[in-house]
């Protein structure tokens, strides 16, 4: 706190807080406790472990400030990626390395020194929850920063081999080639410490870990009109030495004991107990095309258990499948929330989630959710139940209706006439048959109709926190099991949809068909009842998110200046800008 306040006294000036002494004080007297904190338990994992890498990160930055760089250097970085500036920021300030020492360089000096004695001190499946935040930053300009995060990598690695592998696929065939180089030397370096540690499945799966990650992208970039096409390997891969990428094995499972001694937490506690039992059996030769543009494939595999986990196998050129990986990430410390919180815990509330691997910048894995529908597909479902209702069509009004989204707040009354006068008696709500349709029996049918309710409230305040956009009945899943809902494509986040062409001004999706499915009450009961606990509990916990997401808008290798598929068709016919152009222009602080 106090820290902050030297800081925000400043302005932001980064060359006045390299010479103020306060701060040099505050800031090593912070990063102590933090590690401190860590040491002694993981209950405030979430808490301490993404603010001592922020704050660590962040002022090993000040010396390398955009907007205290000469003319030439920013005519010379142009128009590149954030990564590419870093790169490029690394060579132009070369120089400054052989400068004289400065109070400043003390300070970053003696930052370094605590995180590398930290490294051995916390155990790896701490530092593996924010493995992502490392990654995201090997590019870094400070050569000694990017060091300590490699060596971290590389102990997380060693110690959590199978899990890692998969985190840090989109290292070792990204495009970036300061992302790619620093991605061989960890793949190289763990290899050769798995042979010293005598771990022989791991170092094989280490070393043949890039073939299979090649495959899978090519996989992702081929192009055919058929409805499904062979999955091919190069390599005679020995897939039973990986674990198959689902949340449950790539979740690190934190130790809840109140026990104070680091030792027998160490030698009690497995982080990772599914890693043997859910592992990759072979994958099915065959895979199925799903129509969209980019042609996705869904692929299968089975497990050494005779289970088969789904996949989506897709590249991302227009968004960016690392938004997706960070937000489920996000979306678990918040379920943890809600367990701990009375009133989550006794309604069951949580946000079902998937995993998502980066296997390159633009290619990924996507887990797939079993027995879901579409929301859209289920409505028109619900239409065909007895008595039958005829479809409607929404051209019949969509220029009026597009006409009062461009007029906005000011056209809210007259917006609400037209609903009622032409929406209403056109489109008449009818998911609630599917419900009875699909649900038989009565017990069923309550419970499936009780779980889409809170999950959608659950749904509609977080989304709404992290500003989430473009939710239309396609992102929209429902689980034909138990009613559960499910949002998929996390592209358009922090209200990246009010700067759209025809901008998104509520808030969540509830539309009459949604709230039909509530029951009697509508939105007035459970519904309402949900958001209320949920808003409660991301209130009181406001700091850990704030600490959770700041890095995640902080982090260079996001494209947010990349156009998802909504901003560019809209953007197509018209000529007003879309979105923010990169991530420093969000301040996290007034996002959220």
């Amino acid at each position: 706190l106090l820290l902050n306040r030297r800081k925000e006294s400043f302005l932001g000036n980064n060359e006045k807080m390299q010479k103020d002494s306060i701060i040099h004080q505050l800031t090593i007297q912070t990063i102590k406790f933090y590690i401190e904190t860590l040491k002694f338990s993981e209950k405030f994992i979430f808490q301490s472990m993404p603010r001592l890498l922020t704050l660590w990160i962040e002022v090993s930055l000040w010396t390398h400030d955009p907007s205290t760089s000469t003319s030439t250097s920013s005519s010379q970085l142009g128009r590149s990626s954030s990564n590419a500036k870093s790169v490029k920021a690394k060579m132009l300030n070369s120089n400054n390395n052989n400068s004289n020492t400065t109070p400043f360089s003390d300070l970053q000096n003696k930052l370094n020194s605590e995180m590398s004695i930290a490294i051995q001190e916390i155990s790896p499946h701490m530092w593996y929850t924010c493995i992502q935040q490392f990654i995201s930053h090997v590019g870094h300009p400070d050569n000694k920063v990017v060091d300590i995060i490699i060596t971290i990598l590389i102990k997380i690695s060693c110690s959590h081999s199978r899990e890692s592998l998969w985190n840090l696929a989109q290292l070792f065939l990204a495009n970036n080639d300061e992302r790619r180089k620093c991605g061989n030397k960890i793949l190289k370096q763990t290899v050769e410490q798995l042979s010293l540690l005598g771990l022989k499945e791991e170092r094989d799966a280490f070393s043949s870990s890039k073939y299979l990650f090649q495959d899978l992208i090519k996989h992702a970039q081929f192009q055919t009109n058929e409805k499904r096409c062979p999955l091919k390997f190069s390599r005679n891969v020995k897939f039973h030495d990986y674990i198959a990428p689902i949340r449950k094995t790539l979740t690190v499972n934190l130790n809840q004991s109140s026990s104070s001694s680091s030792s027998s937490r160490k030698s009690d506690h497995n982080p990772f107990p599914h890693s043997n039992d859910i592992r990759i059996a072979h994958f099915h030769e065959t895979t199925i095309v799903m129509n969209s543009k980019a042609k996705p494939k869904k692929i299968a595999l089975e497990t050494i258990s005779g289970d088969n986990l789904l996949y989506l196998c897709k590249q991302e050129k227009n968004g960016d499948l690392r938004k997706d990986a960070r937000l489920m990430e996000f979306t678990i410390v918040v379920n943890r929330m809600l367990q701990h919180d009375i009133n989550g815990r006794k309604r069951k509330l949580r946000l079902k989630t998937f995993s998502v691997v980066c296997l390159s910048e633009e290619c990924g894995l996507l887990e797939w959710v079993p027995n879901t529908s579409p929301l859209r597909g289920l409505i028109t479902e619900g239409y065909n139940v007895y008595p039958n209702i005829e479809l409607p069509r929404f051209t019949s009004v969509r220029d009026h209706f597009c006409s009062l989204q461009l007029e906005r707040i000011s056209q809210y009354e007259k917006a609400k006439k037209f609903h009622h006068k032409f929406f209403k008696p056109q489109f008449k709500p009818c998911f609630h048959k599917w419900f009875l349709s699909n649900f038989t029996e009565p017990t069923a049918w309550f419970e499936a109709r009780t779980s889409y309710t809170r999950s959608v409230g659950v749904w509609s305040a977080v989304g709404h926190v992290v500003g989430l956009g473009d939710r239309h009945c396609e992102n929209i899943l429902i689980d034909t099991s138990s009613g559960e809902c499910v949002h998929v494509d996390f592209d358009c986040l922090f209200d990246k949809g009010i700067a759209l062409a025809r901008p998104e001004v509520v808030p969540f999706r509830l539309t009459s068909h949604m709230v039909e499915g509530m029951g009697v009450t509508g939105y007035e009961g459970i519904f309402r009842r949900v958001m209320e606990v949920t808003f409660n509990v991301l209130r009181e916990n406001q700091e850990t998110l704030i600490s959770v997401l700041e890095p995640f808008l902080r982090d260079p290798t996001v494209g947010w200046d990349r156009q998802g598929r909504s901003a560019q068709t809209e953007s197509s016919s018209r000529s007003r800008p879309t979105t923010t152009s990169s991530s420093e222009s969000i301040d996290p602080k007034s996002v959220l």
